[in-house]
C-alpha cells in the first residue's frame, strides 16, 4: 500500500468572533492559508492533482464553490479538479483522510488539503420570502444560532459533552485526575530532559527486538531502528532524532483534550515552548499593568471586575427600565394618528436595542398603538411591533423602511426588525414606513 505523507501546513490566526477577522471570507482564508502552505512546502501549485478542503457553515454568497475558490484563488489550475466536505467539526481532518485516499487509490500524487470557517459572517435569514404569496408570512432567523441546534433531536452541541461524560461514566473528578498524571508526565519528561541523556539510533535483530521493552511492538517487516533514549525508553521509529535529551529543551503541555476516556495531550518543547510562554507572559504583564494589580492577584481582581460589571449592569438596566416607564407615557401623548391607530414613531441616536424591543413591546400593550422604533448607533436598526388585534403588517412596513436606506429587513406581520448600512438615514427609513401605513 502506498505511503502517504504531510510535506507542511499552513494556517490563518484564529479570531474571535466578530472579531478582526469578521470581514474576511472563508474562502479568502483558506486561499491565504493555501498560498502559505505552497510557500512553506516549495510545492509549486502546478503539482496539485486534487483539492479538498472541509467547510460547515457556508457564510458567503459563493461559499458552494468552496475548495474550487480556494484552489483558483491559490493558483492550483483551473483543470484541477476540487472537492468541499462537510463532517461538522471533523471537516478539516476528514479532506485530509479524503486527500490521503485519493494518493492510495493512486486517483493522485499531490492534494491540497484544508478547512476554513468565519462563523463571524454567518446570516440572518429571512425565510419565506419566497412563498410569501402561499403561505403569508415570513420570518428572520439567525443561521449560526440555528445550526448549533440540531433539529433532529433537538438538542445543542454544547450539551454533547454533558451527555457523553453521562454514557461513558467520565466524572469530573476523573478528568481532574487525568490532567495531575499528565502534568505528572510533564515534569518526569523534563527530568530526563535535564538529566542530558544519550539518544541511540541503531537497527536491530527481531530477536534483539523482542528482549527490549518498547512500550509498542512494530509490525513491518525487516529491519528494525530502534531509538534508544538513555535508560528510560525504547522505541521503533524511522525520524530524526536529537543527539542526547538535553537538546530537547524545556517541554510544556499547553492543552488537555478528553477524548471519552482518553486525553490528547498539546505540548510544546524547546525554543517553541519559549516563545509561547513569552508570549503568554507578555500578555499577563499588559494585563496586570492596566489593572493595577500584581501577578498572584490578577485572578482575584478579575474576578472581582466580573462581579462589579454585573454588579453595575443590572444597575443600569434597573435604571433604564425606570426611565423607559416614564419614556413610555410621554411618547404615547404624543403619538401621531393614523386612522384609527395611535402610531409611536422615534429615532434615537444611540439606544440600545434590546430596550428598543422592550418598549416596543410594552408599548403595544395598549390596543390601538403601533411602534416605528430606530436606533442609529453604530448603524441603524429598526424595530416595528402592532397589537394583535390590528391588522397593519409590521414585516410590509419593515421592508418599505429598508428598500429605502439600502438596509435589509423583516418579519411577522406582527413584529419586524431591520438594519441598515452605517450612514443611512434612520429618520428617512421611518418616514418610508409611515408613508405606507398611511396608504394601508
Amino acid at each position: 500500500m502506498r505511503e502517504v505523507y504531510i510535506i507542511d501546513g499552513a494556517r490563518t490566526p484564529f479570531g474571535e468572533f466578530c472579531g478582526s477577522l469578521r470581514d474576511i471570507k472563508a474562502i479568502d482564508l483558506g486561499a491565504i492559508a493555501a498560498r502559505g502552505a505552497f510557500e512553506r512546502s516549495r510545492i509549486k501549485p502546478e503539482m496539485i492533482d486534487q483539492v479538498v478542503f472541509g467547510n460547515v457553515l457556508h457564510t458567503s454568497s459563493d461559499a458552494i464553490y468552496g475548495a474550487r475558490h480556494v484552489a483558483l484563488k491559490s493558483g492550483v489550475p483551473m483543470a484541477v479538479p476540487a472537492l468541499t466536505v462537510n463532517r461538522i467539526g471533523g471537516s478539516g481532518l476528514q479532506a485530509l483522510i479524503s486527500g490521503a485516499q485519493m494518493i492510495r487509490l493512486k486517483e493522485a500524487e499531490v492534494c491540497l488539503v484544508g478547512g476554513m470557517e468565519n462563523m463571524s459572517q454567518s446570516p440572518q435569514i429571512v425565510r419565506n420570502t419566497r412563498s410569501r404569496a402561499v403561505s403569508g408570512y415570513s420570518y428572520m432567523e439567525d443561521s449560526l444560532w440555528m445550526a448549533l441546534i440540531d433539529s433532529y433531536n433537538n438538542m445543542m452541541m454544547v450539551d454533547t459533552a454533558e451527555n457523553i461524560a453521562e454514557k461513558y461514566s467520565i466524572s469530573r473528578e476523573e478528568q481532574l485526575n487525568s490532567e495531575i498524571e499528565i502534568l505528572k508526565s510533564q515534569s518526569l519528561a523534563n527530568e530526563v530532559v535535564v538529566g542530558n541523556g544519550p539518544v541511540i539510533a541503531r537497527f536491530v535483530s527481531r530477536a534483539e527486538l523482542d528482549e527490549m521493552p518498547l512500550r509498542k511492538m512494530p509490525v513491518v517487516d525487516g529491519p528494525i531502528r530502534i531509538v534508544q533514549i538513555d535508560d528510560f525508553d525504547w522505541s521503533p521509529c524511522g525520524g530524526t532524532h536529537v543527539v542526547n535529551t538535553g537538546q530537547v529543551g524545556l517541554v510544556k503541555v499547553t492543552r488537555i483534550e478528553r477524548r471519552k476516556k482518553q486525553s490528547r495531550v498539546h505540548f510544546l518543547c524547546g525554543r517553541r515552548a519559549l516563545a509561547d510562554y513569552d508570549q503568554k507572559q507578555g500578555v499577563v504583564r499588559d494585563v496586570v499593568a492596566h489593572l493595577t494589580t500584581s501577578e498572584d492577584e490578577l485572578l482575584s481582581s478579575v474576578q472581582r471586575l466580573e462581579a462589579e460589571i454585573k454588579r453595575l449592569r443590572k444597575t443600569l438596566n434597573e435604571a433604564q427600565m425606570q426611565l423607559l416607564e416614564q419614556e413610555l407615557a410621554e411618547w404615547i401623548a404624543q403619538a401621531e394618528p393614523i386612522g384609527e391607530l395611535r402610531v409611536v414613531c422615534l429615532a434615537f441616536e444611540d439606544r440600545d436595542p434590546v430596550l428598543l424591543r422592550e418598549a416596543a413591546r410594552r408599548l403595544t400593550e395598549e390596543a390601538d398603538v403601533v411602534a416605528l422604533l430606530a436606533t442609529s448607533l453604530p448603524s441603524p436598526q429598526f424595530v416595528f411591533a402592532r397589537p394583535e388585534d390590528v391588522t397593519a403588517d409590521m414585516g410590509a412596513l419593515m421592508r418599505a423602511a429598508c428598500a429605502a436606506v439600502g438596509g435589509r429587513g423583516g418579519g411577522r406581520p406582527q413584529f419586524a426588525q431591520g438594519g441598515a448600512p452605517e450612514g443611512a438615514s434612520a429618520v428617512h427609513a421611518l418616514e418610508a414606513a409611515v408613508e405606507q401605513l398611511r396608504m394601508g
